[in-house]
């Protein structure tokens, strides 16, 4: 069969599955899927009568369950059934619009933002919501609190099989510390390119975009195998004027990266020696809540090859960070360097 042909049954397929489903009752489907606010904007609790069905389901299964709101997940408890959270509380939370330092402030004082906290806050935290007072749950949050499980079950994951047991020897050090490991059959390879930067007041980081584009002009990793991310939103507009794009490729900001993974994960890290910021490591220092989660997430997309992107001066002598010890001698098994356009092994 022509491969066009081929391609127009398949495209036919497709749209009568997607017929069939759209138009299918609820009430015979065996197990429904869809976003938090899709559900509610579509179901009524069990039990309740109106417009729309009920949901009448048996068990809600909350995947990513550290991205999904705490707002939301209180939401589907009305339903009155089991509820079990997936997901991973070392990465990112919910995507809130909001700056951070600002609802740090205005948690449980300010007239009119004094809640607005809770849409930072992770379903991971459901059982708080509901057994705490509110200014309690603002003291968490300005303390960078974990949740709490004393009704909750909890249920420690301590294998991956997506990235190797050398990466998973670094995550349980700086992240999880449970024994976790990685049950992939080879271990990750993990690659610095050793780039310099002057002084600079934004997070842009050209010539580490350059080292990026040479290596991939270099290496020819396959289209779709491979993605490249930063923490910052103008490190990924350097990025993106810079590369030799090919359909399929990949560049997300780490935040758009979660739930995904890739063979080769590229992560421009940007921040160094000369960032002249009020905070310089904002999203890199695993020193710091947000930072851990940040970099805990961007390096566990990687399958089969990490290639970190950084000034390795400044962060090698910094043994206490997650990025330091990642492009170290015992961990890190190549180094490249990138000086006046060119790579250098």
């Amino acid at each position: 069969m022509q491969i066009g042909a081929r391609i127009e049954e398949l495209e036919s397929q497709a749209a009568a599955l997607t017929a069939s489903a759209v138009d299918r009752d609820p009430k015979d489907a065996l197990i429904i899927a869809c976003t938090p606010q899709i559900c509610m904007s579509r179901f009524l609790p069990n039990g309740a009568e109106g417009d729309k069905p009920a949901l009448d389901a048996d068990h809600i299964f909350i995947d990513e369950a550290g991205y999904c709101g705490v707002l939301l997940s209180t939401a589907l408890l009305a339903n009155g059934i089991p509820v079990t959270f997936l997901g991973d509380h070392k990465q990112l939370p919910p995507v809130c619009t909001l700056e951070k330092e600002s609802m740090e402030g205005w948690a449980g004082k300010d007239p009119k933002m004094a809640w607005s906290f809770l849409w930072d806050m992770s379903a991971l935290y459901t059982e708080d919501v509901l057994a705490r007072d509110p200014q309690e749950l603002a003291d968490m949050y300005r303390a960078g609190a974990e949740p709490s499980f004393a009704r909750t079950v909890k249920r420690d994951l301590t294998a991956s099989h997506r990235f190797g047991d050398n990466l998973a020897g670094v995550l349980d050090r700086f992240v999880y510390r449970n024994g976790i490991r990685g049950l992939a059959e080879h271990p990750l390879e993990i690659i610095c390119i050793d780039v310099r930067c002057g002084p600079r007041k934004e997070r842009m980081n050209r010539p580490e975009a350059e080292a990026i584009s040479e290596w991939i002009r270099r290496e020819e990793p396959p289209a779709g195998s491979f993605c490249i991310l930063t923490p910052y939103k103008n490190q990924y507009r350097v990025l993106r004027d810079t590369m030799p794009w090919s359909e399929g490729d990949a560049l997300l900001t780490v935040h758009k990266s979660q739930g995904r993974e890739w063979d080769t994960v590229i992560l421009s890290v940007q921040d160094g020696e000369d960032c002249v910021r009020d905070v310089p490591l904002r999203f890199t220092s695993s020193s710091t809540a947000t930072g851990m989660k940040v970099i805990n997430t961007a390096v566990s997309r990687a399958k089969k090859r990490l290639v970190i992107v950084c000034d390795r001066g400044f962060w090698l002598p910094k043994e206490e960070e997650l990025i330091g010890a990642l492009v170290s001698d015992r961990v890190c098994q190549h180094v490249i360097s990138y000086s006046d356009g060119r790579l250098s092994d």
